[in-house]
């Protein structure tokens, strides 16, 4: 693992995979965007979500198949940590695998964006400016999985997310939702905002029907 030094308004970005040589390719990509600084690379899934919980970066990348931690665990940890701390965190996948099965699972367990690594070095940058700003970014070759032509990821919420969830559901407002989950008011609005973005929703009730329909609240 390497760190460099933190530089105000530069994009922040941790570089995860088992292979040292792509690590470097990866980390010269970047660099030679005067916006992206990498400051630091992980080897594993595990230092991955390590360095994403101290140093707090922009945007995470990660390999699926790597020791320790897979891609897709470790995702899911860097998220749910982020959350947590109400922390804004982008995870893109950078990897070798574009069947479906790798894709949907990696985009399930949180990841904001899907790029292999046959991509540009232009669509590599792109990829990591964008998902930084919360929003998903798909490479041109995994792009069709997304539109329907094999079957939709089911939205991934974590716990703490399905739990905001239902109580905004049961009628809490924010200040209720805050006292039963023992957390800051800024906290669930947090956790709310995220739950739209991956339901695709633009307001409550419009986030409450649309986990009723994939199953992800229990009742009618």
């Amino acid at each position: 693992m390497a760190c460099a030094s933190e530089s105000e308004g530069l994009l922040r970005v941790v570089v995860t995979d088992d292979d040292p040589v792509t690590r470097v390719g990866i980390r010269y990509t970047l660099e030679a965007s005067p916006e992206i600084e990498v400051v630091a690379e992980a080897s594993t899934g595990r230092e991955a979500v390590r360095l994403a919980e101290r140093l707090r970066p922009d945007v995470v990348t990660l390999d699926l198949s790597m020791p320790e931690m897979d891609g897709r665990t470790a995702a899911t940890e860097i998220k749910r940590e982020a959350e947590e701390s109400s922390h804004q965190v982008g995870v893109l996948v950078m990897t070798s695998y574009g069947a479906a099965p790798d894709f949907h699972g990696a985009m399930e367990a949180g990841a904001d964006g899907y790029i292999l690594k046959s991509s540009s070095f232009e669509e590599l940058i792109r990829a990591v400016k964008t998902v930084a700003t919360g929003a998903s970014y798909l490479s041109r070759d995994v792009a069709p999985l997304a539109r329907g032509e094999t079957r939709s990821p089911r939205p991934r919420l974590t716990e703490a997310q399905r739990e905001t969830l239902e109580l905004a559901a049961s009628g809490l407002t924010v200040d209720g939702i805050a006292r039963a989950c023992h957390v800051s008011p800024a906290t669930v609005k947090y956790r709310l905002t995220n739950v739209y973005r991956k339901l695709g929703a633009a307001n409550r009730a419009e986030a409450i029907s649309l986990a009723h329909e994939h199953g992800l609240l229990d009742g009618p």
